[in-house]
C-alpha cells in the first residue's frame, strides 16, 4: 500500500495523495478487509496530530464509518478497533481518560492478534496516554512491550518513535543522559530516511532536556535546527512548541530583539494557516514577551492574552497549563508590589483551575506540581496546616507513579518547613511585608521551574533513623509495637506520643491509603491507615525515605496473608501474635525498615 510506505517514512504529502486516491477507491469497493482501514489511521494521524487539522480530520472519520460495515466478518474486530484508535486521536487534548479507555477496549478486542501493526499501534498509544497521566511505570512497560513487536513486524517508524517515549520517559524520571541516548538512537534511524517529522521531533526533544538542564547555547542550537525541519514538512506542533522555548531562551539571555523576530515569523504562520493551535501558541508566545518588559502597559497586554487564552481555548490543555503558569508569575509579581488580597485570590483560581486540568487529564506528574504550588501560595498566608497538607499530598503523588525525583524534592521542602517552624511562627507573629513572603517561600522559582519543564535529578540525601513503628486499631489501641533502638523511652514520652496519635486518628481513618504525617519533639511521626488498621512510623530524619519504607511496609505485610489474616483479626478476637508470628513479623519490620 503505497500510502503505508509514505506514513512510514512521513512523506506527509504522498500520504495525503495516496490516501484520498485510496478513499476514492473504497466508496467503490463492496467487500473490504482489515488491510484497506489502516489508511484512515494513517490520515487521521496526519492530519490531526502533525498538522493539527481536526476539521479534516473528522471528515475522515466519517467516511470511516460509513465504510465499517463493508469490512468481512472475521476483520470486524481489527476493524473496530482500528475506529476506536481513530477517535482516541480526534480527542487526545480534549478529554484524556476517554481517549484511554477506546484504546483499552481496543486492545481487548486484539488481544489474539498481538504480531499486527493495530496491536502495536494501540500499545504505542496506551503508553504516551499513561505519560500524560503521569503513570510512567506503567507507560514504559507499554513502550517496551511496543519496541518488541515494531521490530517484529519490522516496523521503523514504530520502532522510532518509540526510542522517542521511551526516551521522554526517563527525561521524566531526571535520568536526562538515557533520554538524549535514546533521542539520539531515533535520530540516526530518522536521517536514513530522511525522516523530516522525526528528525525535527527529536531535536525539539533534545532541546528540551537542554532547557531544562540551563544549558541554553546547546538548547537554542536544538530548538533552531528543529523548526528548520519542522518547516520543511508544516510540523504545526513543533513549529510552535520549539518557537515558544526559542523565544523563552532569547528572553532568558537578555535577547528581546530576537525572541520578537522568532515571534513575528510565528504570527505571520499562524495568519497564514487560519488554525487554532497554532494562534493561541502565538499569542502565548507573545505574552512571554510581553511579560518580561517590565512597564505596566506591556504586563497589562500579557495579562489580558493570557486570560483570553485560558477564556477561550477548550482544547488545548498543554497551552492553557502555559498560559496559567505565565500568568501565575505576573500577578506573584504584581502581589510583591501591591500587596492586594484579590491578586492571592486570584492566585488561588488559577491553580484551582491547574488542579481540575490534572484531575480531567489525570496527569499525575501537573498534579504533584500544583498541591506543590497550592503549598507555596498558603506559605505566603502563613497557613501551616494547609501547607502541610498540600505537601504531603504532592509528594504522595508524585511517589506514587514513580517520580522520584519529584517527590523528593517536594519532601525536602516539607522536612524543611517543618524544621524552621520557629522561624515561620516569628513571621506570623511579625509584620513581615509580602515581598519577603514570597522570597522566603520561593514561589516563584518554583513557577520558572515548571514553565522550563525543569526535570529534577535524584540526590544523595540524609535518610531516616528507625525509632519505633506501632499498629494501632481504629481507636489508637496499640496492636503491636516494634523499638529499633535499644534506648528505653519513658512513660511520659511514650503517652505524649499515644496523644499525638489521637490527634490526627479520625484524619487517617478517613484517608484510606494516603500517608499522614506530624511533628512530636525531635521526631516525625508518618501514618498509613489500611483497611482500619493504623501503621505509625516514628523516625528521625528524611521524610522521602520513611514514607518509601512505611509504603514498602505495609504492602508486604499484606501479601502475608497469614501474618494480614491475624492481624486484622485481633481487634475482634483479642489474640494477639504469638512468638513465632511476632518473629515474622519482626524479621519483615527489619528487611523493610532497615536494609
Amino acid at each position: 500500500m503505497k500510502v503505508e510506505t509514505a506514513y512510514e517514512f512521513s512523506k506527509v504529502s504522498d500520504c495525503q495523495l495516496f490516501g484520498n486516491q485510496l478513499l476514492a477507491l473504497l466508496e467503490k469497493e463492496k467487500i473490504l478487509v482489515a488491510e484497506d482501514f489502516y489508511v484512515y489511521y494513517y490520515l487521521i494521524e496526519v492530519f490531526s496530530l502533525l498538522l493539527s487539522q481536526n476539521k479534516k480530520s473528522k471528515e475522515i472519520l466519517l467516511h470511516f464509518q460509513k465504510n465499517k460495515s463493508k469490512v468481512i466478518k472475521k476483520d470486524e474486530d481489527e476493524v473496530n478497533a482500528i475506529y476506536n484508535l481513530c477517535q482516541a486521536l480526534l480527542i487526545i487534548y480534549k478529554d484524556l481518560p476517554k481517549a484511554l479507555t477506546l484504546v483499552k477496549d481496543s486492545l481487548n478486542l486484539v488481544k489474539d492478534k498481538k504480531e499486527t501493526k493495530i496491536y502495536a499501534f494501540l500499545k504505542y498509544r496506551e503508553g504516551k496516554l499513561n505519560a500524560q497521566k503521569g503513570n510512567l511505570n506503567q507507560s514504559l512497560s507499554c513502550f517496551e512491550e511496543c519496541l518488541v513487536y515494531g521490530e517484529l513486524l519490522n516496523s521503523k517508524q514504530i520502532v522510532n518513535n518509540t526510542l522517542i517515549s521511551i526516551g521522554e520517559i526517563y527525561r521524566l524520571k531526571g535520568n536526562l543522559n538515557k533520554a538524549v541516548e535514546l533521542y539520539n538512537d531515533a535520530l540516526i534511524n530518522y536521517q536514513e530516511k530522511e525522516n523530516m517529522f522525526g528528525i525535527s521531533q527529536v531535536f525539539n526533544n533534545i532541546g528540551i532536556v537542554y532547557f531544562s538542564k540551563g544549558d541554553f547555547n546547546l538548547a537554542l542550537d536544538f530548538f533552531d535546527k528543529s523548526i528548520n525541519y519542522a518547516k520543511l514538512v508544516k510540523f504545526n506542533y513543533i513549529i510552535a512548541e520549539s518557537t515558544y522555548y526559542l523565544t523563552k531562551l532569547h528572553i532568558l539571555l537578555g535577547k528581546i530583539s530576537k525572541a520578537n523576530e522568532y515571534l513575528n515569523d510565528f504570527k505571520k504562520l499562524s495568519k497564514k494557516e487560519r488554525n487554532k493551535f497554532l494562534n493561541f501558541y502565538a499569542q502565548l508566545t507573545e505574552a512571554s514577551i510581553l511579560k518580561e518588559k517590565k512597564r505596566f502597559e506591556s504586563q497589562a497586554k500579557a495579562i489580558s492574552l493570557l486570560r483570553s487564552i485560558i477564556e477561550k481555548n477548550e482544547i488545548y490543555n498543554e497551552i492553557n497549563i502555559h498560559a496559567m503558569l505565565n500568568l501565575t508569575e505576573i500577578l506573584l509579581e504584581e502581589l510583591r508590589i501591591f500587596n492586594e488580597s484579590k491578586i492571592i485570590e486570584e492566585l488561588k483560581i488559577i491553580n484551582a483551575k491547574l488542579l481540575k486540568i490534572a484531575e480531567m487529564q489525570i496527569s499525575r506528574s501537573l498534579l504533584a506540581e500544583a498541591y506543590w504550588l497550592k503549598g507555596k501560595i498558603n506559605l505566603i498566608q502563613l497557613n501551616f496546616d494547609e501547607v502541610q497538607e498540600d505537601l504531603l499530598k504532592a509528594q504522595e503523588i508524585a511517589f506514587s507513579q514513580g517520580l522520584d525525583n519529584l517527590a523528593q524534592k517536594i519532601s525536602l521542602e516539607y522536612d524543611s518547613i517543618i524544621r524552621e517552624h520557629k522561624k515561620w511562627k516569628a513571621i506570623l507573629n511579625s509584620d513581615v511585608s509580602i515581598k519577603q513572603r514570597i522570597e522566603e517561600t520561593q514561589v516563584d522559582t518554583l513557577v520558572s521551574q515548571m514553565i522550563q519543564r525543569v526535570s529534577y535529578e535524584l540526590e544523595t540525601i540524609e535518610k531516616d533513623t528507625p525509632v519505633m513503628l506501632l499498629i494501632l486499631n481504629e481507636y489508637g489501641i496499640p496492636l503491636y509495637s516494634y523499638n529499633f533502638s535499644k534506648e528505653k523511652y519513658d512513660s511520659i514520652l511514650f503517652s505524649g506520643f499515644l496523644s499525638a496519635l489521637n490527634s490526627i486518628l479520625k484524619e487517617v481513618l478517613a484517608t484510606e491509603g494516603s500517608i499522614k504525617q506530624i511533628e512530636y519533639h525531635d521526631y516525625f511521626l508518618t501514618f498509613k491507615n489500611k483497611e482500619g488498621i493504623i501503621f505509625c512510623y516514628v523516625f528521625k530524619g528524611s521524610s522521602f525515605s520513611a514514607n518509601k519504607k512505611m509504603d514498602n511496609f505495609v504492602n508486604n505485610i499484606v501479601k502475608f496473608k497469614e501474618l494480614w489474616n491475624k492481624l486484622t483479626s485481633i481487634p475482634k478476637t483479642g489474640k494477639f501474635f504469638d512468638k513465632i508470628e511476632e518473629k515474622r513479623i519482626a524479621e519483615l519490620i527489619q528487611d523493610s525498615f532497615l536494609l
